[in-house]
């Protein structure tokens, strides 16, 4: 059972500290590290999803850059001292980013200073870490300072246009990508093709390692085909008291790239594990946020013969989420897991990764 906490305020900025230069170091905190998608006009997966039964993701008709690693602690803090040091009218700072906060499920932004003077830092020994408690506007606003070139870029135009001057802009279910956009949120088919395709063999690997074998959950190491899920980090810190499956509160998301062997076949990393991943699609048919089992599924879509399609009731859009978190089984990296929650919706489960057109 999850826990999931849910705080919305303000706030913003950061200072950095020491560790190598990858991703999010202190020397170039806002470089982002990318890896090339290419095989253009690749065909799509026939994979059925098990949450909605849709099919054929995967196909990208132009060459592309992802992330290598999720936007990092540091990175974001870069992003709330550039854009919210005076005020937070967009709550792109959450309180429960500290990781003091929130039963310590923060994956490590602290605030300090007051109204009009704050500054942001990325927790010593977290800078690594992904950023979460991010929602799907949260992600946008980054993608459009990237876009605009960081400094005093805006947040509400560029790779999408956002109205109405809000947290959640009054154009929320329009929100689409802009013509000519450089940085951003991969779309659904981005992410997919970038987790699971191999260019070299033309064919999808069911998970985001580059192998049909199912994604083991074990602790950062050179083990292959391993990622940080279902509650391994939980079971193994030393503060739990023995609750069984980790303990929920005693999770921690772990440092980018630290499986070091668990690259996707373009060589992005954790595209399971740690954090979902807000992409930039939004969608009427997936009706719940995680994945139908397998072993339902075929009664299910009898019963839709019988009774109607499921899938197509919702009650509004929301934001397609890909990977799978920290504390849920691995089952959800297999390609067939599709996700989704509302766009506004900060968790401690949910993170950023971005992508771009090459230069």
């Amino acid at each position: 059972m999850r826990l999931r906490v849910l705080v919305v305020l303000a706030a913003f900025a950061a200072s950095v500290f020491g560790y190598p230069a990858v991703a999010g170091s202190p020397s170039d905190e806002l470089r982002i590290d990318w890896v090339s998608v290419g095989d253009p006009g690749n065909a799509p997966d026939n994979e059925v999803m098990l949450s909605d039964r849709t099919t054929g993701y995967g196909a990208v008709p132009y060459r592309y850059q992802i992330g290598k690693y999720d936007v990092t602690n540091v990175q974001y803090a870069g992003f709330l001292n550039a854009v919210a040091s005076g005020s937070d009218p967009y709550l792109l700072f959450d309180p429960c980013m500290d990781s003091a906060q929130c039963y310590g499920l923060g994956s490590g932004i602290a605030r300090s200073g007051s109204a009009g003077a704050y500054t942001y830092a990325a927790e010593a020994g977290r800078e690594r870490r992904p950023v979460n408690y991010v929602n799907m506007y949260d992600a946008m606003r980054f993608a459009n300072w990237m876009n605009n070139g960081q400094g005093s870029g805006d947040t509400e135009t560029g790779a999408y246009t956002l109205r109405g001057g809000t947290p959640v802009p009054t154009n929320a279910f329009a929100i689409r990508r802009n013509a000519g956009a450089k940085v951003f949120l991969p779309s659904e088919n981005e992410w997919y093709k970038a987790a699971y395709y191999d260019s070299n063999k033309q064919s999808y690997y069911n998970y985001p390692a580059g192998t049909d074998t199912p994604m083991k959950c074990g602790l950062p190491g050179p083990t292959p085909n391993t990622a940080n899920c279902e509650s391994v980090t939980g079971a193994a810190n030393p503060a739990n008291p023995g609750l069984p499956d980790g303990g929920w509160i005693y999770n921690y998301l772990t440092d980018v790239g630290a499986y070091t062997n668990s690259a996707s076949p373009f060589g992005a990393f954790d595209m399971g594990g740690d954090v979902y991943q807000w992409t930039d699609d939004l969608t009427y048919t997936v009706t719940d946020q995680y994945s139908i089992g397998s072993h339902i599924t075929p009664v299910l879509d009898t019963l839709g013969t019988i009774v109607g399609s499921p899938y197509t009731t919702g009650v509004g859009p929301c934001g397609i989420l890909r990977g799978v978190d920290f504390g849920d089984s691995g089952e959800y990296n297999a390609s067939n897991g599709r996700s989704c929650d509302y766009a506004v919706d900060k968790f401690e489960t949910y993170g950023i990764r971005l992508a771009r057109m090459p230069a």
